[in-house]
């Protein structure tokens, strides 16, 4: 039989704890509960930059406790994201986030993360003290699986996590959505879906309903898998990954519009998913909604500008934006922003060269010609590999719409083969080249050679 006795319970002593909130008098309040749970090792940081520079200080932290409204346009759910993205905490760190209000919108933006747990204010003593303790106990059972995960040793990451979930049932979800994370990274997609759906037969789990469709959609059973996120999301429509498996789906039905509407219902709910954001915004340009693809590439660049994840990226994206509409102006203001922000960036100068050929494509053909060719130069110096690598798939982009689809291959071949490259990237990239070869179809142009494949 399943053991099922009660664990434990918690405290932090021995744990370091950082404290994020601009208000000394929440400070005060936290520091004053994590003492009271026994930690003795408690760090404050009153802004992001702070809890940012803390966390880059080399020192690991087992616990983070951060207000969701931090300073200026900064939030704690820019500052998960950052964390997460950037990978500046280990698996084992847990987030805790402190909304100073119960509104739906901010708590459902606080969860597109994924934060370990969130206390609401107000809240009792106990209420907090129980939730805290509850996190901490579920980190340090699962430790054994993040130490095997962090010394790639997935296989047996996977066992110890059917071991976990043996021993203790209630981290049952919580070891079947490692292992099928892990399973399905190291293309075991049978034994990831048996897991899912050993697990569905028992519990209602929203996330298990995503990886799922996701596999059989992968299977091309897209029919199946649309259903499955649908039926999911007429009964939790605040679930963002669900918009985003289907809208993956509609894609891949063709149904680009029907698409577009997915992702624009889930930004309507959460504007707090970088990623999310840049594909709404490239399928809106895609399909001529230019206004919108400007709306919410602006958005995505305040987001980052001020954080880790700046990117030389969102600048062309909303400079080629604001040439394709005319808007001039606008397009000098960005420029200079752009210089200042990147200056002594890894993008600076990639992204400069972008956006002198995105301001060339309205001059003549010399100008356009001399604008490709200077950025095809500055990106062949990128011998690290460096630059941002959505950055340079804009630059991919560039090549192939100025007629020089050799070194729009090239570099897309090279982009390919990145040791770190997100596969998400990879896919992104390999879009540009279909599309662009759907064009050279359509146009019945001959001569043209075929965009390939990527790995």
């Amino acid at each position: 039989m399943r053991q099922s006795q009660a664990t434990p319970a918690a405290t932090l002593d021995g744990l370091r704890v950082l404290l994020v909130d601009p208000h000394e008098a929440s400070r005060t309040a936290l520091r004053g509960a994590v003492l009271a749970l026994g930690c003795r090792k408690i760090v404050p940081a009153r802004s992001h930059n702070e809890a940012i520079s803390a966390l880059r200080g080399g020192i690991p932290f087992d616990l983070i406790l951060c207000e969701y409204t931090l300073d200026g346009t900064r939030d704690g759910q820019h500052l998960l994201e950052e964390l997460r993205s950037e990978q500046i905490i280990s698996l084992r760190t847990a987030f805790v986030m402190v909304p100073a209000e119960s509104g739906a919108r901010r708590v459902l933006a606080a969860a597109e993360f994924t934060p370990d747990d969130y206390v609401v204010k107000p809240y009792s003593i106990e209420q907090r003290n129980v939730r805290l303790a509850r996190t901490v106990r579920k980190r340090q059972v699962l430790a054994p699986v993040y130490d095997l995960i962090e010394r790639a040793s997935y296989s047996a990451a996977v066992e110890e996590c059917m071991a976990i979930s043996w021993k203790h049932p209630a981290y049952e979800a919580d070891c079947a959505k490692i292992a099928s994370e892990l399973l399905i990274a190291d293309g075991d997609f049978d034994t990831a879906e048996e897991l899912l759906d050993k697990l569905l037969a028992s519990k209602d789990v929203p996330w298990a309903v995503v990886s799922l469709a996701r596999l059989k959609a992968r299977k091309g059973d897209l029919e199946h898998a649309g259903e499955m996120l649908e039926r999911m999301l007429s009964g939790n429509p605040d679930f963002l990954a669900g918009h985003d498996a289907l809208a993956d789906i509609c894609l891949r039905r063709g149904e680009r519009e029907a698409a577009l509407r997915v992702m624009k219902a889930a930004n309507a709910k959460s504007e707090s998913n970088v990623s999310r954001m840049r594909r709404l915004a490239t399928l809106a340009e895609e399909l001529g909604e230019l206004p919108t693809a400007e709306q919410v590439f602006a958005k995505v660049l305040d987001r980052t500008r001020d954080s880790g994840m700046l990117s030389g990226e969102d600048y062309a994206n909303l400079s080629r934006l604001l040439v394709a509409q005319g808007k001039f102006d606008k397009l000098e203001q960005l420029a200079f922003e752009q210089r200042r922000k990147l200056r002594g960036h890894r993008d600076g100068d990639l992204a400069g060269a972008l956006l002198d050929y995105h301001r060339a494509e309205k001059a003549g053909p010399s100008e356009r010609e001399a604008a490709v060719k200077e950025l095809i130069e500055i990106e062949a110096q990128d011998i690290a590999s460096e630059c941002s690598p959505r950055l340079v798939a804009q630059v991919v982009r560039a090549c192939l719409d100025s007629g020089k689809e050799e070194a729009g291959f090239r570099i897309a071949a090279r982009m390919a083969k990145r040791a770190t490259l997100d596969p998400v990237v990879l896919a992104e990239v390999q879009a540009i080249l279909d599309r662009y070869h759907s064009q050279q179809a359509r146009s019945g142009k001959s001569g043209a050679k075929a965009a390939p494949a990527l790995p």
